[in-house]
């Protein structure tokens, strides 16, 4: 069913885990072959256990000018919470990619 759990970083030096099922992980790793063939970006659709489903967007692109991903605010004051790598139209045309893609498997 496409099953995954991503675990982020609150801040540095923490892993980062990713659990899921075999089509979860297959989509992953196609959607991340899809970026670097098209140098670009691709998405994927994926639910977590409770059946909620949301996408994964990865991004061929360089990191400098991006806000730091840890997510625990009082360690890291400057999150803002901005996205700042995709335009809404960016964010929404993947997210259709990826359900498209998820129908197909």
């Amino acid at each position: 069913m496409n099953k995954m759990h991503i675990y982020a970083q609150s801040t540095s030096h923490e892993d980062v885990v990713i659990v899921g099922d075999l089509s979860a992980l297959q989509a992953l790793r196609d959607a991340i072959s899809k970026a670097i063939e098209r140098n670009d970006s691709a998405a994927c659709g994926v639910f977590c256990e409770d059946r909620e489903g949301y996408n994964i967007i990865v991004k061929l692109g360089k990191t400098e000018s991006l806000r730091l991903p840890y997510f625990d605010s009082e360690l890291h004051p400057s999150l803002d919470g901005d996205f700042p790598y995709f335009s809404l139209v960016e964010i929404r045309t993947l997210q259709n990619e990826a359900w498209e893609n998820f129908d197909k498997n």
